[in-house]
């Protein structure tokens, strides 16, 4: 199964495993109790994070954007926003049963997407 992992510090990791992953492999990549967040109902993505990671983590820039790009691509109007991913975040695709299964190519591109366009914005902020 493909899914990534976007690390505390804005790194991202795609991930290949043969079977769906655990609560308990999920457990230790996010470093605590599991939180599930629907990302994309229309693609069927969803982000497993810290449950308490606002208290104890780092806001996670690249997977808080994404989160929000989905929503808008799933026909959202976001007005204003005031929700975020803190610490590690595995994004998951799942079937319309909710079980896991493999990110597609497009999946994969849309959050290379994301985090380009982050790289962008930041170094757009320090040279200005």
């Amino acid at each position: 199964m493909r899914y990534a992992v976007i690390t505390e510090d804005n790194s991202i990791l795609k991930e290949d495993t043969k079977e769906e992953l655990t609560l308990e492999e999920l457990q230790k990549m996010v470093g605590g109790y599991v939180e599930r967040v629907t990302v994309s109902k229309e693609n069927r993505l969803a982000f497993y994070i810290n449950e308490e990671g606002k208290f104890t983590k780092d806001g996670n820039l690249i997977a808080t954007q994404f989160w929000i790009d989905c929503l808008k691509e799933d026909g959202y109007k976001l007005k204003s926003f005031n929700d975020y991913i803190a610490g590690t975040a595995v994004l998951i695709k799942e079937d319309r049963y909710g079980n896991q299964t493999d990110l597609t190519d497009e999946d994969n591109e849309k959050l290379m997407e994301t985090m380009i366009g982050m790289i962008k914005w930041q170094l757009k902020k320090t040279t200005h």
